[in-house]
This record gives C-alpha cells, structure tokens and sequence, in this order.
C-alpha cells in the first residue's frame, strides 16, 4: 500500500511537538499567573491555542481580581478551574459559560499531560 501525505498529519505531528516543548517549562499543577500568562502567550505564538483559549488562558478569569495583584503566588490552575466551573453551573446564568470553561479545562488537562512524567509522579504522591 503506498503511503500518501497527508498534511493534517504533520500538522498535528507539529502541534503536539511545540506544545510538549512549552510544556516541559511549566507546571499546571503549581504555576504562578504571571507564566500562566507566559505560557499561554508562548503556546498562542506557536498557534497552539485559538486566540479565545490565548486570551482565557492570559487573562485568568477563575482568579478574583484581589489575587491578581499576587502575581508570583503559585496556583494549581486545574483545580481552580474546575471550581470555578462548579460554581458557575450552580448558576443558571452561568452555564453557557461553564462550557466555554469546561473546554478551557479540557484543554489544560491534555497540556498537563504531556509535562515531563517526572513531575507528573511527584503530584501524584
């Protein structure tokens, strides 16, 4: 069988390549906002991410706007996303919103994933 190009191959082959490099820098599970914001413009550049999960992802809305002001804070982003997911289905004005979000945490669960094992081993301990 002969082997045919498919260019959505290689362009998947290249997306997940750029965004395990990014990813090997940081840390969901214990990342500042400042290189959330870092990260996420990184991934966004490399086009990664769609300009709206560039632009959650850099503006942080599950973080209150007092903790903003903590820019160096460490965070588990994940868990604060799925709070903030929680919240807003308990919410009926919040649902459409909840999953936008819930794709937002989606998205932060595959990226998670391809962190080095390492630190993947450490959180689970």
């Amino acid at each position: 069988m002969p082997y045919y190009y498919r260019p959505s191959a290689n362009k998947a082959f290249y997306f997940a390549a750029a965004a395990k490099e990014v990813m090997s820098r940081y840390n969901l599970r214990a990342i500042t906002p400042a290189n959330m914001a870092k990260m996420s413009s990184e991934l966004y550049s490399l086009k990664v991410l769609t300009f709206n999960q560039h632009a959650a992802l850099y503006f942080q809305p599950n973080i209150a706007t007092s903790d903003q002001l903590l820019p160096t804070a460490q965070r588990d982003s994940i868990s604060e996303w799925k709070a903030l997911i929680r919240q807003q289905q308990c919410r009926k004005q919040g649902q459409q919103q909840a999953e936008h979000n819930l794709k937002i945490l989606i998205l932060l669960n595959r990226l998670d994933a391809l962190t080095p094992s390492l630190r993947r081993q450490t959180r689970a301990t």
